[in-house]
Protein backbone atom coordinates (compact mmCIF):
# COMPACT_ATOMS: atom_id res chain seq x y z
CA UNK A 1 0.00 0.00 0.00
CA UNK A 2 1.31 3.39 -0.93
CA UNK A 3 0.14 6.30 1.23
CA UNK A 4 0.77 9.85 0.12
CA UNK A 5 -0.41 12.90 -1.71
CA UNK A 6 0.15 14.32 -5.18
CA UNK A 7 3.62 14.01 -6.65
CA UNK A 8 4.82 11.86 -3.79
CA UNK A 9 2.86 8.92 -5.16
CA UNK A 10 1.69 9.80 -8.68
CA UNK A 11 4.92 8.69 -10.37
CA UNK A 12 4.91 5.29 -8.65
CA UNK A 13 1.28 4.74 -9.58
CA UNK A 14 1.93 5.79 -13.20
CA UNK A 15 4.82 3.31 -13.56
CA UNK A 16 2.76 0.52 -12.02
CA UNK A 17 -0.18 1.27 -14.33
CA UNK A 18 2.05 1.38 -17.40
CA UNK A 19 3.62 -1.98 -16.57
CA UNK A 20 0.49 -3.79 -15.51
CA UNK A 21 -2.16 -2.41 -17.82
CA UNK A 22 -4.80 -3.65 -15.36
CA UNK A 23 -5.83 -0.95 -12.96
CA UNK A 24 -8.83 0.29 -11.08
CA UNK A 25 -8.84 3.89 -9.86
CA UNK A 26 -6.76 3.15 -6.76
CA UNK A 27 -5.54 -0.42 -7.27
CA UNK A 28 -3.33 -2.19 -9.82
CA UNK A 29 -2.15 -5.81 -10.19
CA UNK A 30 1.28 -6.74 -11.58
CA UNK A 31 2.79 -10.24 -11.48
CA UNK A 32 0.31 -11.34 -8.85
CA UNK A 33 1.02 -8.41 -6.53
CA UNK A 34 -1.37 -5.56 -5.91
CA UNK A 35 -0.59 -1.90 -5.39
CA UNK A 36 -3.21 -0.01 -3.41
CA UNK A 37 -2.93 3.76 -3.43
CA UNK A 38 -4.22 5.54 -0.34
CA UNK A 39 -4.38 9.20 -1.25
CA UNK A 40 -7.16 10.11 1.15
CA UNK A 41 -7.93 9.48 4.79
CA UNK A 42 -11.51 8.68 3.81
CA UNK A 43 -12.65 5.85 6.13
CA UNK A 44 -14.41 3.98 3.29
CA UNK A 45 -11.27 3.86 1.17
CA UNK A 46 -9.11 2.70 4.08
CA UNK A 47 -11.64 0.01 5.04
CA UNK A 48 -11.74 -1.23 1.43
CA UNK A 49 -7.94 -1.44 1.23
CA UNK A 50 -7.76 -3.29 4.55
CA UNK A 51 -10.42 -5.79 3.38
CA UNK A 52 -8.48 -6.50 0.17
CA UNK A 53 -5.04 -6.83 1.81
CA UNK A 54 -3.91 -9.32 4.41
CA UNK A 55 -1.75 -7.69 7.05
CA UNK A 56 0.91 -10.41 7.03
CA UNK A 57 1.37 -10.18 3.23
CA UNK A 58 1.34 -6.39 2.95
CA UNK A 59 3.77 -3.53 3.23
CA UNK A 60 2.35 -0.13 4.10
CA UNK A 61 4.59 2.58 2.68
CA UNK A 62 3.78 6.18 3.62
CA UNK A 63 5.61 8.79 1.53
CA UNK A 64 6.19 12.24 3.02
CA UNK A 65 8.96 14.69 2.16
CA UNK A 66 8.97 16.14 5.68
CA UNK A 67 7.79 13.07 7.56
CA UNK A 68 5.13 15.25 9.14
CA UNK A 69 2.41 15.47 6.47
CA UNK A 70 -0.77 15.29 8.55
CA UNK A 71 -2.94 13.61 5.90
CA UNK A 72 -0.31 10.88 5.41
CA UNK A 73 -0.01 10.32 9.16
CA UNK A 74 -3.81 10.18 9.51
CA UNK A 75 -4.13 7.66 6.65
CA UNK A 76 -1.32 5.55 8.16
CA UNK A 77 -2.88 5.39 11.63
CA UNK A 78 -5.54 2.71 10.84
CA UNK A 79 -2.76 0.28 9.80
CA UNK A 80 -0.67 0.66 12.98
CA UNK A 81 -1.02 -2.13 15.51
CA UNK A 82 -2.86 -4.51 13.15
CA UNK A 83 0.12 -6.59 12.02
CA UNK A 84 0.93 -4.68 8.84
CA UNK A 85 4.58 -4.35 7.83
CA UNK A 86 5.35 -0.63 7.98
CA UNK A 87 8.14 1.31 6.31
CA UNK A 88 8.39 4.92 5.10
CA UNK A 89 9.98 7.05 2.41
CA UNK A 90 11.07 10.56 3.30
CA UNK A 91 13.73 13.11 2.47
CA UNK A 92 17.27 12.56 3.64
CA UNK A 93 18.06 14.96 6.43
CA UNK A 94 14.42 15.49 7.40
CA UNK A 95 14.83 13.17 10.42
CA UNK A 96 11.52 11.76 9.17
CA UNK A 97 9.50 13.86 11.56
CA UNK A 98 6.77 11.90 13.31
CA UNK A 99 7.15 8.93 10.95
CA UNK A 100 10.22 7.79 12.93
CA UNK A 101 8.09 6.87 15.92
CA UNK A 102 5.52 4.99 13.84
CA UNK A 103 7.37 2.69 11.45
CA UNK A 104 10.18 0.12 11.55
CA UNK A 105 12.14 1.20 8.48
CA UNK A 106 12.86 4.56 6.94
CA UNK A 107 14.12 4.92 3.39
CA UNK A 108 15.56 8.40 3.10
CA UNK A 109 16.60 9.89 -0.20
CA UNK A 110 17.68 13.25 -1.50
CA UNK A 111 14.74 15.30 -2.71
CA UNK A 112 15.29 16.54 -6.23
CA UNK A 113 13.98 20.04 -6.70
CA UNK A 114 12.99 20.14 -10.35
CA UNK A 115 11.89 23.76 -10.29
CA UNK A 116 14.08 26.10 -12.26
CA UNK A 117 15.74 28.93 -10.39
Amino acid sequence: MLIGNGGSISSAKAFYEALSGRCEPRSCTLLGSELHVVDSMEPGLIAQVKRRSGAEDSVVLPVSKSGNTQGVLDALNPFIGWGYNLAAVTTKGSKAGRLYGLVKGILASRHLDLRRS
